[in-house]
């Protein structure tokens, strides 16, 4: 049975740059110097634990596998890339160092990756689909849950739920000035959403508008709130809470009050 994981699951942002590695042998150091991670919860937790799973293959005598599986709005991902990290720095950018193996998921979203040497490792890394976009758990701010995998034995990752950001907003218009006596928050109506999740941000004030669940793909302001600037993000979940999508983190506008 699945175990469920406290830690929190993060999305990078980057550029790619760095050479891959087949499965049984170690790449290049991979750096992704641009980075933006989105974190909506820490945990002090740090280590992944293994849950449990019928192996696929035996590990080598003195080495590891680990083992594991990707999906995408509750189905199976196939061809998404897969990292396993020893080191996965996220201080000035994502950089996976040392030891690290890559392989891609199977028509039924599975991979493994085998006779690896049995130590911790500090992260594993998921390729959204074909994009620079990245995902990982973390234990905190800045840091990856490590991965302890032992000799003779295959370590089953938690499963790894990708969504994408391709959320499109429809109005306000990114960067346009908003009147908030007629301000109208709209977005196009994604596959298989049942509900979304709209935020309003600003670096000066405090918003009441964070994190407000709603059945359609449209709100408006039922009090007022302050002229600023503000950051719009949506996200998008189907009917079992699964995240399927979010808008782009850039997408702000600036918003002048009645009077002001």
């Amino acid at each position: 049975m699945r175990k469920e994981t406290q830690l929190t699951l993060i999305l990078v942002i980057a550029g790619f740059a760095g050479g891959c590695s087949s499965p049984q042998q170690a790449a290049n150091s991979i750096v992704l110097p641009k980075i933006d991670i989105r974190m909506p919860e820490i945990t002090t937790n740090t280590s992944v634990e293994s849950n449990t799973g019928q192996e696929k293959r035996k590990p080598a005598r003195g080495k590891a596998n680990l083992q594991g599986r990707v999906l995408y709005a509750g189905k199976p991902a196939a061809g998404v890339e897969v990292r396993l990290c020893e080191n996965l720095s996220t201080v000035l950018g994502l950089d996976c160092s040392g030891k690290n193996f890559k392989v891609k998921t199977d028509t039924k979203g599975e991979y493994l990756i085998s006779d690896v040497p049995a130590m911790e490792y500090e992260g594993v890394a998921v390729r959204v689909f074909s994009t620079s976009r990245y995902v990982y758990l973390a234990s905190m701010i800045y840091s990856s849950a490590k991965y302890d995998l032992e000799a003779d034995k295959t370590f089953f990752a938690p499963d790894t739920d990708l969504f994408k950001s391709d959320l499109r907003i429809i109005s306000p218009k990114n960067h346009a000035t908003v009147d908030a006596s007629d301000a109208e928050f709209k977005w196009a109506p994604y596959p298989d959403a049942s509900y979304y999740v709209y935020s309003l941000s600003s670096e000066n004030s405090v918003s009441k508008y964070m994190n407000i669940r709603t059945d359609q793909p449209a709100f408006k302001l039922d009090t007022p709130i302050p002229s600023d600037t503000y950051l719009l993000k949506v996200e998008a979940f189907n009917s079992s809470g699964v995240k399927l999508a979010e808008s782009t983190e850039d997408y702000g506008f600036y918003l002048k009050s009645s009077g002001k």
